[in-house]
């Protein structure tokens, strides 16, 4: 079986010298089996690459790299276009804490040590010289890029207190726009397309208009802290909004203010605690966690009060490792591991749950990933008889329950690391398995009815292994 399209992955790797990670191109087709070339620049003997981020249109990739033991970590960016090749981003000797891709493309942003953020311009053949965004106070500071590609918000901490400020790139330049000032907190959660914000406070939430020609922050009126869940796809989140005790409510920034609407009342919760979990990716229904329970909200836009429901069977509530969860692209299955089993639900009948194979030894699930078009599940885990954690892959029925897993990883008790990833089309799994005590880079092709194919190894077996990989964005 020949994989189906061409993609690129990046990969952290000694493969060169041993004990000096650079970063290393690999292009997934299904002609080619060429070896892996580096992309970074040589990294000297005692130096290593340590972090690295794909732009938005996959044609660069930022990444910061030492030069020497206990040296700064430097901010270079890597064209596609001249692997092996790299130009400095930052200022020379300058240690950056944190970086990121604005969405709009070649722009990048990146903190300093001292938490001084800057942006810069990296669309030309050489990066444009860095412009200050916003003046540290001594610690590095949060960079957090809103969905709408132009603006982050930046959070510049000091004892007990943050400022929050929104940057904009407008004009080539950055502007900066202060939201909150002295006061503690500061993480931030964006609306689906960037408009609407909310910044936590203390205990609490503030709420703030993006878009508004002067933005400013209003009481959000959470007092248990920043616990909500946006919509995909909706200016209208899910929050626990209790003072006395717990409770959940709609809330929707329809005209540009904001409508709180009570769906679950403190007097229907025994929880000591609630986290939201994401929303359905159709943007239909929400999911909260209560004490040992996990419940559903079906139709969020028009639920009434008191329609939530325990989403699964009673038996296995209190053993739910709360964070795992997550959703089907098509929004048809919801996933959650208890006790090392995974449990798979067809949301159109919640109460039933489907556990697509039985696991009895060893540590269970490690974890999981659905293929973007829903129609297998891909899992990472031990699973009885087998002693080693492997891949195995379960197809997933337009009715009925899933088909018991079946692994598919090569070569045999190869332990298989956690970071499962599917290509675009849901036609390739990329996959790490350690070979003789070094984890490498693999890909198994899937055939359009699910079948795999022989797994194809990618970064071949060199060095102490591959450490880390990210795939290319879909252009």
């Amino acid at each position: 079986m020949n994989l189906i399209v061409a993609h690129s992955a990046v990969f952290r790797s000694d493969r060169n010298v041993t004990g000096v990670y650079e970063l290393f191109i690999a292009e997934i087709d299904a002609t080619s089996t060429a070896a892996p070339i580096r992309l970074s620049a040589s990294i000297p003997s005692g130096g290593e690459v340590s972090d690295y981020k794909w732009s938005p249109d996959g044609s660069k990739v930022l990444y910061l790299a030492t030069q020497s033991p206990g040296g700064p970590r430097e901010l270079w960016v890597s064209s596609l276009d001249l692997p092996g090749t790299a130009q400095r981003v930052s200022a020379a000797g300058t240690t950056i804490s944190q970086n990121a891709w604005l969405g709009l493309g070649n722009v990048a942003a990146y903190s300093t040590s001292i938490g001084d953020t800057y942006l810069a311009d990296l669309s030309g053949s050489t990066p444009s010289p860095s412009k200050l965004a916003v003046a540290g106070r001594g610690n590095p500071a949060l960079l957090q890029p809103s969905p709408n590609g132009r603006s982050l918000v930046v959070t510049t901490p000091a004892t007990g207190a943050s400022d929050t400020t929104l940057v904009i790139w407008a004009s080539d330049a950055p502007k900066a726009v202060p939201l909150l000032t002295s006061l503690p907190g500061g993480d931030t959660r964006f609306s689906y397309d960037g408009r609407f914000a909310m910044i936590s406070v203390g205990s609490g939430a503030n709420w703030v208009d993006l878009s508004s020609p002067a933005p400013a922050a209003h009481d959000g009126g959470l007092s248990h802290g920043a616990v909500l869940s946006w919509s995909p796809n909706a200016e209208m989140l899910l929050a626990d909004t209790g003072t006395a005790g717990m409770e959940i409510s709609r809330y929707d920034f329809g005209g540009g203010s904001l409508n709180a609407t009570v769906l679950v009342p403190s007097s229907s919760l025994a929880c000591g605690q609630i986290l939201m979990r994401p929303w359905s990716p159709d943007g239909k229904n929400g999911v909260f966690a209560c004490a040992g329970d996990l419940r559903g909200i079906s139709n969020v836009a028009t639920a009434k009060i008191n329609s939530d429901f325990s989403v699964l069977p009673s038996g296995i509530l209190s053993s739910m490792n709360y964070g795992d969860e997550n959703w089907s692209p098509n929004s048809q299955w919801f996933a959650v591991r208890a006790s090392g089993d995974l449990y798979l639900i067809r949301w159109s009948a919640p109460d039933v749950a489907n556990k697509p194979y039985a696991n009895t030894a060893g540590s269970g699930v490690v974890s999981w990933s659905f293929a973007q078009n829903s129609q297998s599940i891909a899992i990472v885990g031990t699973v009885s008889p087998q002693n080693d954690t492997g891949l195995y892959l379960s197809q997933l029925p337009i009715s009925g329950a899933p088909l018991i897993a079946t692994p598919v990883s090569a070569p045999a008790h190869a332990g298989v690391q956690a970071d499962v990833k599917w290509l675009p089309g849901s036609r390739v799994l990329t996959y790490r398995a350690v070979v003789s005590g070094a984890p490498q880079l693999f890909a198994l092709p899937v055939a359009a009815d699910g079948t795999p194919g022989t797994p194809i190894s990618i970064s071949g077996v060199s060095g102490t292994g591959v450490t880390s990989y990210q795939l290319a964005p879909t252009r």
